[in-house]
């Protein structure tokens, strides 16, 4: 019941209908010439075509110095608030110039913080300051992004291609094709003195080719409602790039989707010689208050090199606090604070439960008491569900033990790989949950305080009389 609510809740969150419709839609039936400045930049027509409600950028015979633009002239992406944006194209031809689209910020400089780009190399997409490459294809898909607050999210065709934050600013305008020598290209840098400080193209790196097709079938923004900051709390019925720094580490796409209310990450038998790694931003652990910290999950797939969950100390360095991991060798094992407890292999569901009070720790597994522990590096603040790679933190003690002592630093980050490429240990997360042990009311704390005061009192009053003038306190104080 609990998920066919959450559910509906998401749906009327974010349908168009709900919302009152796009603040940005162009179905492209038609060239809109008050919507998009295009510069044909002496390409040789048919410059685009339009037809059967898609817009065709290029033509498959023509052999150019430059390809054609499409810059927006209206507002594409809202200046503030929450926001999702979904383009559907394809390339019907692929050619060894590339071609696509940018959404770029203010400027200048002008930053590309969304972008898909094609030629005969793989489909590059960038979301914020990371990219993801995919298989290059001439088939139909749909891309979507979200943004809420300062961090953005990608999807390809459903799949889950990354999360990362806008620390260059928010998307503001658009544009399709290729620009020109003079035009923005929208990566400042990208390459050494062919784009200067804003990101404008000041020199070719390119000749005479043929160049990709680009078809755009549809885009569309509409704003969201901002969703308030809370304490970690996932239920998985869609991810929520806004609590997790999701990183696919070259592991196949799709390395994550979700299913059912449920996050899968990884997929059976698929060889890598990284596995994806889902960070929480910032530290939503609570940093003093008293909490419950419960996760329900199951191992779908074991193999060598294993995975799971790690709740890490604020850090540098990075304690490692909190864990489960499992892979085909070691069984399922439970750490809190400085214990761990082995269980058993399994592929069943299993509900943890961490209850962290001060400094201490008990845990749970299925309802069974596994122990108490103290935390002798300090409390948990952020966690990991996956694996970390190269540059990241492994939450194990500085230095490591045997066999990876002298592979991490003394912060605790992965400096050299001791797993080599294959098979992954995957993963299925059904819920995260944070909820805050209340504290007792004040009144109630004072009661319990001068309960032991009082009945002294009621004792010294029985067998005593005192004298006329002493207080009682001077008696049982």
């Amino acid at each position: 019941m609990r998920r066919w609510v959450a559910m509906l809740v998401a749906w009327f969150t974010l349908s168009p209908t709900v919302l009152g419709g796009y603040f940005f839609q162009d179905e492209f039936a038609t060239f809109r010439p008050n919507v998009w400045d295009l510069r044909d930049h002496g390409y040789p027509p048919p410059v685009y075509q339009t037809g059967g409600g898609v817009l065709r950028l290029g033509n498959p015979s023509a052999r150019s110095l430059d390809f054609p633009v499409m810059y927006s002239k209206v507002p594409v992406f809202p200046s503030t608030g929450d926001f999702i944006a979904e383009i559907a194209f394809n390339y019907p031809v692929r050619r060894t110039k590339g071609v696509g689209f940018r959404a770029l910020t203010a400027g200048p400089p002008y930053y590309a913080v969304m972008q898909f780009w094609q030629g005969l190399h793989p489909l590059a997409v960038r979301f914020g300051e990371r990219q993801v490459t995919v298989p290059s294809s001439t088939a139909y898909r749909v891309l979507r992004y979200e943004v809420v607050r300062d961090t953005i999210t990608a999807w390809l065709n459903g799949d889950i291609l990354g999360s990362a934050r806008l620390s260059r600013g928010r998307p503001a305008l658009a544009y399709f094709g290729h620009p020109a020598v003079g035009e923005i290209f929208g990566i400042p840098g990208f390459i050494p003195a062919n784009v200067d400080a804003n990101g404008i193209l000041r020199r070719r790196w390119w000749g005479t080719n043929y160049w990709s097709n680009l078809a755009l079938d549809y885009l569309r923004v509409q704003k969201i409602p901002s969703r308030p900051l809370t304490y970690l709390t996932d239920e998985f019925d869609r991810f929520r790039g806004d609590v997790w720094d999701a990183r696919w580490h070259r592991y196949p796409v799709p390395f994550a989707r979700i299913s059912g209310g449920q996050l899968i990450l990884g997929r059976p038998n698929v060889s890598a010689l990284d596995f994806p790694v889902f960070y929480t931003w910032g530290t939503p652990l609570p940093a003093v208050a008293d909490y419950v910290l419960e996760v329900a999950f199951r191992y779908t797939a074991l193999n060598r090199r294993g995975m799971g969950l790690v709740a890490l100390t604020g850090g540098p360095p990075f304690y490692q606090t909190l864990s489960f991991w499992q892979d085909i060798v070691r069984p399922l094992t439970i750490g809190f604070g400085d214990r761990t407890v082995a269980i058993a292999h399994t592929t069943d569901w299993q509900r943890l439960r961490w209850e962290i009070i001060g400094n201490s720790v008990s845990a749970y597994i299925n309802g069974s008491y596994l122990g108490t522990a103290s935390f002798p590096h300090g409390r948990p603040r952020l966690l990991y569900i996956g694996h970390p790679t190269v540059g990241e933190p492994f939450g194990l003690p500085p230095g490591g033990p045997a066999p990876t002592s002298g592979r991490l630093d003394s912060n605790g980050i992965v400096r050299q790989r001791w797993w080599g490429p294959g098979p992954w240990t995957n993963l299925a997360v059904d819920y995260l949950r944070v909820s805050i042990i209340p504290e007792p009311p004040t009144a109630l704390l004072l009661s319990f305080a001068l309960a032991p005061l009082l009945r002294r009192c009621r004792k010294a009053r029985r067998r005593t009389r005192m004298a006329p003038s002493q207080k009682v306190s001077d008696r049982c104080g």
